[in-house]
């Protein structure tokens, strides 16, 4: 469901296509971006009439219980558990090229953390 604040009301919304536990999410210009658990990032476009699920980007190695957050207009993905090891990996996604890469590592791999982004200024 989803509320809508200019009429009050709460409107059904189509089920993720991907069955997934420990997953993260993160909205960035209207969207919801969901990752963890399966090798897609994919992106919710929320309606009245229901939404919108589509693969943004696949083939990422994103581990259950990973951590998200938003800077300059990409979804950050940090960490997620593989089994019982935590990651350390940070991947950028670019939802205007639907690109996911490889940008970083962490001194230590994390998983069930959250994540914010704090600007300064």
């Amino acid at each position: 469901y989803s509320f809508t604040p200019g009429d009050f009301q709460w409107h059904p919304q189509n089920d993720m296509p991907l069955v997934g536990f420990s997953i993260a999410a993160t909205a960035l210009n209207g969207s919801i971006y969901v990752a963890g658990n399966f090798s897609e990032v994919l992106c919710f476009q929320p309606s009245k009439s229901g939404g919108c699920w589509s693969t943004v980007a696949k083939g990422g190695s994103v581990g259950h219980s990973c951590g998200m957050t938003v800077y300059g207009g990409k979804v950050y993905i940090y960490g997620g558990c593989y089994g019982f090891n935590a990651q350390s990996e940070v991947l950028c996604l670019n939802p205007d090229t639907k690109t996911l890469n490889h940008v970083g590592t962490m001194p230590k791999g994390l998983y069930g953390h959250g994540c914010v982004t704090i600007l300064k200024g």
